[in-house]
């Protein structure tokens, strides 16, 4: 592994953002580390863009729960979350996973099964996968509360809340974060809060950006987005071009993979498979 450095020469000046000086907050600094490999990318774009991933939601979102149990027990317990990795020269972006690290997410049995945390919703989020040739990866909606009788404490570091992934090559962007409690109030997502027993926390996590014309996508790969749940119908029309119908009948509760068609003549008519000027 060693060998692999050799040709790299890494300038880190003293005071700039990757090496400060005290008393420097540096409580975040992972958060930073997570965000380089999507602002190198981003830099060597032009130059090789069929060897680059579009940015996705990069950092890793850290969790961490303090309180007191039912049985009184004083606890603490920290999770990590992973949104979409950004769309590849020839593939879709992976979704929930850490990248460059790989890193996955701790699974809901684990986490309620050693702390008093319950999942109580852990889902892909649709349409939070940048739309492109290659779609970006797809973030995940969570919805978390504590058994507990006390207020207890969440602190969080959370990134992508105000800039979204961007796409590359005419790839549009993936989803913002999300940190909303139960209350419908957005706390701030780089601090401490301490909650009420009963108030849980909602965490959208982003989408990776898309790589390439999202109109060039094939329309059979986004019908196989909209059955599996990844893409809505609205957003396959107005982002893909593609006109897809549900022909499930009101009485069903679940739309079956046959209950979803292309509607090729809407999808020819509306002129919208041409690459536009403004991608």
């Amino acid at each position: 592994n060693e060998g692999s450095f050799r040709p790299v020469h890494i300038t880190a000046p003293e005071g700039c953002i990757f090496n400060p000086r005290r008393p420097a907050a540096v409580a975040g600094r992972h958060l930073v580390g997570h965000l380089l490999p999507s602002a190198v990318f981003g830099a060597l774009a032009r130059a090789v863009p069929e060897n680059i991933v579009a940015e996705g939601a990069s950092a890793v979102w850290i969790t961490q729960t303090h309180g007191v149990d039912l049985d009184d027990h004083h606890f603490t317990f920290v999770f990590f979350s992973m949104g979409g990795m950004g769309a590849r020269p020839n593939k879709d972006g992976i979704s929930n996973v850490g990248f460059p690290s790989g890193v996955a997410g701790v699974p809901v049995e684990a986490i309620e099964s050693v702390s008093p945390l319950v999942l109580r919703k852990r889902e892909m989020r649709p349409d939070s996968g940048g739309p492109g040739k290659y779609r970006g990866g797809l973030g995940q909606d969570m919805r978390m509360a504590v058994r507990t009788r006390q207020p207890y404490i969440v602190a969080s570091m959370f990134e992508k809340m105000k800039f979204e992934p961007q796409g590359l090559l005419g790839g549009g962007p993936g989803a913002r974060g999300d940190f909303q409690l139960s209350t419908g109030e957005r706390p701030n997502a780089k601090q401490q809060n301490t909650l009420p027993a009963d108030v849980e926390v909602d965490l959208r996590l982003p989408g990776g950006g898309g790589y390439g014309n999202p109109f060039e996508r094939e329309p059979l790969a986004v019908l196989e987005d909209v059955v599996m749940g990844y893409v809505s119908l609205e957003s396959a029309a107005r982002d893909y071009g593609v006109a897809i119908e549900c022909t499930k009948a009101p009485d069903d509760l679940i739309a079956l993979p046959e209950d979803y068609r292309i509607d090729w003549e809407r999808t020819a008519a509306s002129g919208s498979r041409s690459p536009r000027s403004d991608v």
